[in-house]
């Protein structure tokens, strides 16, 4: 991988990484022939143990064995893409891991929601959402790369789950180190 003469940037380092992880080889060369002496950097990638942290996830007793049993789906079908392609990949790409895994265990999803913008009872626009409905119960945001969700995802959780009238809303982050799993009413 070559450089611009200005060193390796952060873009380099991490598509190395992502070279090392999908081909599953431990050992990466970053090369620089810009300066007047060639630079090599040698990059170790030691995959990280997976690890689920599921301390926001309490499910109350009042919800149904349908909801309680879909959201068992999105737990097991998130440590699922978790334990086979590892953490560090953006959401985008978790949004398409979580359409493919979900439609396979058997949940009927809806994406590309667009969800009411209402001011003093009025709405005033539609605004597309990256969430989906599961079973038109579940409101479902997957992100990743952060330590934890910030209270902007999580208001932005809860304010699409008020104005689509939804009685719960799971919110899945792939951090750097851990899969973490928040439920919301």
């Amino acid at each position: 991988m070559l450089s611009n003469g200005r060193g390796f940037t952060g873009e380099h380092f991490a598509q190395i990484i992502h070279y090392l992880k999908f081909f599953q080889k431990r050992l990466g060369l970053l090369i620089d022939f810009a300066p007047d002496k060639v630079r090599i950097k040698r990059i170790i990638w030691q995959p990280r143990p997976f690890i689920v942290n599921d301390n926001g996830f309490d499910l109350p007793g009042y919800l149904s064995t349908t909801i309680k049993s879909a959201i068992q789906t999105i737990r097991q079908a998130a440590e699922s893409i978790g334990q086979q392609f590892g953490l560090g990949y953006s959401d985008v790409i978790y949004r398409e891991l979580m359409k493919v895994e979900l439609s396979r265990r058997g949940l009927h999803f809806r994406n590309n929601i667009e969800a009411p913008a209402i001011w003093k009872d009025t709405v005033i626009a539609y605004q597309r959402t990256p969430f989906f409905i599961l079973d038109e119960q579940i409101l479902l945001h997957t992100i990743a790369l952060s330590n934890s969700p910030s209270s902007y995802e999580l208001a932005r959780l809860r304010r699409a789950l008020q104005n689509l009238a939804l009685p719960i809303g799971v919110l899945v982050n792939f951090s750097y180190r851990q899969l973490q799993l928040f439920t919301i009413f």
